[in-house]
C-alpha cells in the first residue's frame, strides 16, 4: 500500500516521478504495485511472443482519496491472439485472464463491473512512460527574396 500511495498523482506532484521495478527487481521482490506487474508481464511476453502485440491498458478510474492521496490510475496488460484481445496481469485478480474480446472497450465495460467503480477512460499504450504531446507549431513561410 506504501507503494501505491508514493505513485499516487499527490506524492509524484510533491516529489517527483518512482522509478518502475524492472522485471528482475518483480521477479526478486516477489512485490510491487499493478505498474510493475504490468512492466514484468508486457517486457516478459515482448521477450518471447512478441507477435501477440502486448499493449499495457492504463485505466483512469473515478479519483479516490487515500490517506489524503489521490489514486486514479490502475495498469493491466493485454495481447491479442487470433483477432482477439486477452486481458491479465491485474493485480486485482492474480492468475485471471480475461478474455476474449473482440474489443478493449468490451473488456472495460466488464471490468468496471466487476470493480464496481466508474472508469472515466481507457488506453492501450506502447509503455508506462508518460507520453508527453507535442504541438506541430506552424511557422511562417520563408519569404524569397
Amino acid at each position: 500500500m506504501a507503494r501505491a500511495i508514493r505513485l499516487s498523482e499527490t506524492q509524484r506532484a510533491q516529489l517527483g516521478q518512482l522509478s518502475i521495478y524492472t522485471p528482475p527487481e518483480v521477479f526478486a521482490l516477489k512485490a510491487g504495485v499493478c505498474l510493475d506487474l504490468s512492466r514484468f508481464a508486457v517486457e516478459t511476453l515482448k521477450a518471447i511472443d512478441p507477435q501477440c502485440d502486448p499493449k499495457y491498458l492504463m485505466i483512469e478510474f473515478t479519483p479516490i482519496q487515500l490517506s489524503g492521496n489521490e489514486l486514479r490510475w490502475h495498469w493491466l496488460v493485454s495481447f491479442k491472439r487470433d483477432g482477439q484481445s486477452y486481458f491479465f496481469a491485474d493485480s486485482k485478480r492474480p492468475g485471471y485472464m480475461a478474455g476474449p474480446y473482440k474489443h478493449a472497450q468490451e473488456f472495460i465495460h466488464d471490468y468496471e463491473r466487476y470493480r464496481d467503480r466508474k472508469i472515466v477512460t481507457f488506453r492501450e499504450v506502447d509503455s508506462y512512460k508518460k507520453q508527453w504531446r507535442t504541438q506541430a507549431l506552424k511557422l511562417p513561410a520563408a519569404e524569397n527574396p
